[in-house]
């Protein structure tokens, strides 16, 4: 009898898990800005962060990449979207480990998880909109936009975007993803508008 009890309490708190279309789309987030354990393998590897080297063009491999320092010279808005933290400039390695703690999930992020701080979120229909803020504490943070569909029943990050960098990132029909680049006007338009966002649907809410 208490064996069923005890059941029935880990079924309980599982089926009060949150399933809403927003926790969803959260849960997608690091995997979907990810590189594959194989490609970060061979980027670790090379003699430079060159992103061109690795064909699908995903949001951690173009994060990576980024030098924030000099950008913020001439956008300083830049660091809305990406900035290093602290007094230097971390070392490759350091963003490395902090990247690949979800080695055993088979990629590496610069969004784990864990490093969301929040979440805001507008669905219509199939399609949704939305900005996730990030913190790697003492390493780097960020907020980039995003956009997703749902399709039978199954939600899909389509596009990230570093508004403030002219920066976007569009997954094409083989899975792949494909570097672009917002013209000035869709730039501070979505500047814009992520300023006048609140920082909505904290972690953990």
């Amino acid at each position: 009898m208490r064996s069923f009890f005890v059941l029935a309490l880990v079924l309980g708190v599982v089926g009060c898990s949150d399933t809403s279309p927003e926790a969803q789309i959260k849960s997608l987030i690091p995997e979907a800005s990810s590189i594959s354990n194989a490609d970060f393998d061979k980027l670790a590897k090379s003699d430079s962060r060159d992103p061109d080297q690795i064909k699908s063009q995903s949001l951690s491999l173009i994060l990576f990449a980024l030098d924030p320092v000099s950008t913020a010279k001439t956008r300083p808005k830049a660091s809305t979207d990406f900035q290093y933290l602290g007094s230097r400039v971390p070392k490759p390695s350091e963003v490395a480990e902090a990247m690949w703690k979800s080695k055993g999930r088979g990629y590496a992020t610069m969004i784990q998880a864990k490093f969301i701080d929040s979440f805001d979120c507008r669905i219509i229909d199939t399609n949704a909109v939305g900005s996730v803020s990030f913190t790697a504490t003492g390493l780097y943070s960020g907020k980039v936009e995003f956009t997703a569909t749902r399709a039978a029943n199954r939600w899909q990050i389509e596009e990230f975007r570093l508004p403030n960098y002219g920066i976007k990132t569009s997954r094409g029909t083989d899975g792949l993803w494909k570097k672009g680049t917002l013209d000035s006007k869709q730039s501070e338009a979505m500047g814009a508008e992520q300023d006048a966002q609140p920082d909505a649907a904290k972690a953990g809410e």
